[in-house]
């Protein structure tokens, strides 16, 4: 991960428009997602930016924004995009979504999605012979895999944020991506099209990152580092 730096785009930051930027590029003019119609400035944003932590890869070379993904964390009066716009065979516990949060809208630029795996975010077409076959032989070189690089991040501001559950529409072939390296999400429904074929997942963070030794400790770590500065309750005083 030499080549890139992962962090938090604030919302004050006048690059979080370079965020939007990229997601057009990605969710519109690449893949169709979104009508350019509906987002006539050339960004793509939605009522959950509002609420949501966006995460940035940068080119450290050059400083450019080559990467991002969001957490929203849940307001009842948005819910989470799953629940609008998804069909889920059981509802989410209400006492769960207080520390959840919905991973979202990670995209890669054209330009560094050069591996035979890094379409698999967004296409099913990912499982023709051919292209799996080139995920296997590519899927063992990390350096360049700026997805992972956005998830590790979301595990460290998970744990500091104290959120417990993750939920997150994706394509089968992310799925399976993130199940290679042992990040296994538990489908809540089936799925259905909205940007592809997508299927909603939610789940315990720690169950998801299980298999994961590095992404647990760089979550559990957070966890605990937070619960090390939460301020202290008072104890009762015997009189």
């Amino acid at each position: 991960m030499d080549y890139f730096d992962f962090r938090e785009i604030k919302k004050n930051d006048p690059r979080i428009a370079e965020i939007y930027r990229l997601r057009y590029k990605v969710y519109v003019e690449e893949w169709g997602f979104e009508r350019p119609e509906d987002h006539p400035l050339g960004i793509e944003t939605d009522a959950y930016d509002l609420q949501a932590v966006q995460i940035g890869a940068f080119r450290r070379e050059t400083g450019a924004i080559i990467g991002t993904g969001r957490l929203i964390p849940y307001a009842e009066a948005l819910g989470f995009p799953i629940q609008k716009n998804m069909r889920m065979d059981r509802a989410i516990p209400p006492e769960l979504l207080k520390t959840a949060c919905e991973i979202s809208r990670l995209a890669v630029s054209k330009e560094y999605r050069r591996r035979a795996g890094d379409n698999l975010m967004y296409s099913e077409s990912a499982f023709l012979p051919t292209a799996t076959a080139g995920v296997e032989s590519e899927r063992r070189d990390s350096e360049n895999d700026i997805v992972l690089g956005i998830i590790r991040k979301i595990c460290e501001y998970s744990g500091r944020e104290g959120f417990t559950h993750w939920s997150v529409g994706m394509a089968k072939g992310l799925y399976v991506l993130l199940k290679r390296r042992k990040i296994v999400f538990e489908p809540i429904g089936p799925e259905i099209d909205y940007h592809g074929l997508r299927r909603p997942y939610f789940g315990r963070v720690e169950e998801i990152l299980g298999g994961n030794d590095e992404l647990l400790t760089i979550y559990q770590r957070a966890l605990a580092l937070r619960t090390c500065t939460l301020p202290q309750r008072e104890l009762p005083v015997a009189i």
